[in-house]
């Protein structure tokens, strides 16, 4: 393959110093776009009762009695990303603040039978706001009556642009430019919470430690992190009644994660100035954030899935029964590996651990396992069974976009389970679209890790990427197309050689936030509602 790094001059040169990205890694990532995206094999969408599991009651008792038995024993932290401002959020509000003329002609003429989506959803934008129906409206109003204006009935043009003004530009409460993680999602009274307190008061309830701490980790953009900062220094002193206190730690995605633009012909992608760009390298980068974490269980949510307090107690019930689950099959993991240590692996032994990797963890072994000798053997389910080990919550897919449970099989033809997202599959393969189609649910981001050994000792978590995973997006620059590379996604391909297990979750333990009317929602309305009426 035809790739050299001869067109660096010495200004490229002292940029990537400065990102501290390895040559190296900027010669792989050149290679990759000449190779293009490496799709996924899917072989079937898992389901009930071919990988994904369906508690029943008695084990549902176990789960929560293992987990319960021993969590104030053990460190926990729970792992959220937050990073990036919430503009996706406010999209369509932001087109309309944008376009005056075009919201000037709608609002003159028919605003009740449009079949335009953007329309409907500005209708019912306009409809909740009037109704204060967004947890934001009260600070909206002080932010407006400070600005010598009063909440207007939207009636005209210039009304809608007075308030999307100030609820989304520097004028007022500027939420299209801060992080999703501090816009006001669930109202209590005259209190209301950002996501970022309701993930606060929701782990306090389940992973407080003997100690009466509760730790949570915020994976937050650069630009974003003091301010983050300074709300949840604000926000905890409200927090004492839930627990004796808190530990807070953040990072930011590390720049030399980044990932080298090339233009339509795989060159690399230089701006205005002549300068290489370089792209954040996707969700996937933050396997470096979780990897320098040492706790004992991790669990992994995002930001804006969260519910008011009214609806906790399903979400908690369900993170403990993962959780004990995660307990059980450890602790029947880790008794093998020791056992495979300690003393000599004789032929029942191993018979029972192949059938527990088979059984208990999806795990397949190749045709030609049979053949092998008795030491190979043993080698191949150590390693098996040596890896980290990850329980995820499945949802019934409801038409969510997101990824899904299927099983695949990679180059070397390994069966295995895995999380996969729609860019992952072959667009011009009918029989791999239909599969990915026929997926009967759906992946929330509802995951609990472990990721220490039998010994106690944590994995390096960058051992168990699968670096083939990775896929291009097309993007434009200032009208000028380019290719962007995505790194392996944190539970995608970046966790694709851990112990993979799924079980399925009710639908009502996700909720999440992705454009400003999921808040309208009846799940993120209960309290305000019962309030207002």
């Amino acid at each position: 393959m035809k790739v050299n790094l001869e067109f660096l001059t010495q200004e490229d040169l002292r940029q990537i110093k400065k990102l501290g990205i390895p040559g190296k890694q900027i010669y792989h990532q050149l290679q990759a776009f000449e190779r293009g995206t490496r799709f996924c094999n899917l072989i079937r969408p898992a389901s009930i009762n071919d990988g994904i599991k369906r508690v029943s009651k008695t084990e549902r008792d176990l789960f929560i009695t293992q987990y319960e038995s021993g969590h104030r024993h053990i460190k926990q932290v729970k792992f959220i990303p937050a990073s990036g401002a919430a503009t996706r959020m406010f999209e369509i509000p932001l087109y309309f603040l944008n376009h005056p003329g075009y919201t000037e002609d709608w609002l003159k003429t028919d605003k009740l039978n449009s079949p335009s989506v953007e329309l409907n959803f500005m209708k019912d934008f306009i409809q909740g706001f009037e109704k204060n129906e967004f947890a934001f409206c009260s600070d909206l109003a002080t932010v407006m009556k400070k600005g010598n204006q009063h909440v207007p009935k939207i009636k005209d043009h210039r009304d809608l642009n007075t308030v999307l003004n100030y609820l989304l530009t520097p004028k007022g409460l500027n939420y299209a430019n801060l992080p999703k993680a501090l816009i006001k999602f669930h109202a209590y009274g005259i209190h209301s919470r950002t996501p970022l307190e309701e993930h606060l008061v929701e782990a306090s309830q389940y992973i407080k430690d003997g100690r009466g701490l509760t730790r949570l980790h915020f994976t937050v953009s650069a630009e974003h992190r003091k301010r983050v900062e300074q709300y949840l220094n604000s926000a905890l002193p409200g927090f004492k009644s839930e627990s004796r206190g808190f530990r807070i730690s953040y990072s930011t995605q590390s720049p030399h994660t980044n990932t080298i633009a090339v233009d339509e012909d795989n060159q690399p992608f230089r701006d205005h100035q002549g300068q290489l760009v370089f792209r954040p390298g996707g969700h996937g980068a933050l396997i470096e954030n979780l990897n320098k974490l040492t706790a004992d269980l991790i669990f992994i949510t995002n930001i804006d899935n969260v519910v008011p307090d009214h609806l906790k107690d399903n979400v908690i019930l369900y993170k403990k029964i993962l959780a004990g689950y995660l307990s059980v099959v450890q602790g029947k993991t880790f008794n093998y590996l020791k056992q495979f240590k300690s003393e000599k692996c004789n032929r029942r032994l191993l018979d029972q651990a192949i059938q527990f990797c088979q059984d208990h963890l999806n795990i397949h072994f190749p045709e030609i396992f049979g053949s092998w000798s008795h030491e190979k053997k043993i080698t191949v389910v150590f390693n098996k069974l040596n890896r980290p080990i990850r329980i995820c919550g499945m949802v019934e897919n409801t038409g969510e976009p997101g990824g899904g449970p299927f099983w695949t099989s990679d180059h070397q033809d390994q069966i295995s389970l895995q999380i996969i997202e729609k860019a992952q599959v072959n667009p011009k393969s009918k029989r791999q679209q239909s599969i990915l189609s026929s997926s009967t649910h759906f992946n929330p981001v509802d995951i609990v890790c472990g990721i220490k050994n039998f010994k106690g000792e944590k994995f390096n978590l960058s051992e168990f990427i699968d670096p083939d995973s990775y896929f291009i997006a097309e993007k434009t620059i200032a009208g000028k197309p380019l290719k962007a590379l995505e790194l392996p996604g944190l539970w995608n391909g970046a966790m694709a050689n851990w112990i993979t297990l799924f079980v399925e979750v009710p639908i009502t333990t996700f909720n999440p936030v992705k454009i400003v009317n999921d808040l309208l929602r009846t799940p993120h309305q209960g309290i305000m509602r019962s309030h207002n009426q």
